[in-house]
Formats: structure tokens, sequence, C-alpha cells
């Protein structure tokens, strides 16, 4: 999602696919503060994303685990950043 090139096909899709929702898989090995610092580049890289877009970030040694589902530019719900859990939400 950070080429606009595929951030624009990810959109086209959308529309012309009917999709439900955007997984947007990750590996951020971010500390918890630098997540927090970045956190807004990712805000703003959904905007135009009117579907759910779930950003899943992998649990390992080196990456903290976490989920957030963002919607055209906002986050909607949020697994934070050393929480292991479920993230529910209804589409």
């Amino acid at each position: 999602m950070w080429h606009d090139t595929l951030l624009e096909k990810v959109k086209t899709v959308i529309e012309q696919e009917n999709c439900d929702f955007v997984i947007w898989a990750n590996h951020l090995d971010y500390s918890k503060e630098q997540w927090e610092q970045d956190k807004p580049d990712y805000i703003k890289r959904t905007q135009g994303i009117p579907i759910p877009a779930l950003l899943i970030n992998n649990h390992s040694e080196t990456s903290h685990g976490g989920a957030i589902v963002f919607q055209n530019g906002k986050i909607i719900s949020e697994l934070p950043f050393d929480k292991i859990g479920v993230l529910e939400i209804k589409i």
C-alpha cells in the first residue's frame, strides 16, 4: 500500500469487484514508541479506501503483533502492539 500504483489498483479493484474488506499483512518490527510516531502515516495512507482495511502485524521475536482496522483515513478498531488477542468488527 506504500506504492501509489498499488494503492490505486486496490481502489480500482474495490470499485469493480464489490469487495467487503482489504487485508494489509505486515511485519512491523518498530518499537512501540516508533509505531506511535509512524501510525499517522498508515492512517493517511488509507484515505480514500471506503471499506475496512485490516492491517495485521505478525507476532515474532522482532515484531510486536497487533492489528488495526482503518477506513477512509480513520481507525475504526485496534488491537494494540504487544497484545495477543482477537480483533472483531462488524462489516
